[in-house]
């Protein structure tokens, strides 16, 4: 969340940020291996990295979600400064589903 210095009661506009579809784990061994498994154009072994990085929810002990709300930090941080208060929204739940493409969209409404 990000929001004006000296907020004060007075009203202001509010974002609701929701960042679009990507990869939830932080697993660079599976990164890697996706990378690897498409410049070999090998579909089976992409299919099965990706996985490890999007669909596998809840995540595995000791894999760290990706905190992907963050991205929004830098317009939120502009925005706050120009009177908006913005809320970034982590929907890693919602992009680890096994829907895709406009369907994963229609999960978040």
């Amino acid at each position: 969340m990000h929001y004006p210095k000296g907020l004060g009661t007075a009203p202001r506009p509010l974002i609701v940020q929701l960042y679009g579809r990507h990869g939830t784990r932080a697993d660079r061994a599976a990164a890697a291996a996706r990378d690897g498994s498409e410049r070999a154009k090998d579909g089976d072994a992409y299919e099965a990295a990706n996985q490890k990085l999007f669909v596998s929810w809840p995540y595995a002990p000791g894999t760290r979600p990706i905190a992907n709300e963050r991205g929004h930090d830098y317009p939120g941080e502009k925005l706050a400064g120009q009177g908006f208060i913005l809320v970034s929204v982590r929907a890693n739940g919602i992009n680890a589903s096994s829907v895709s493409d406009d369907e994963n969209v229609s999960a978040c409404l």
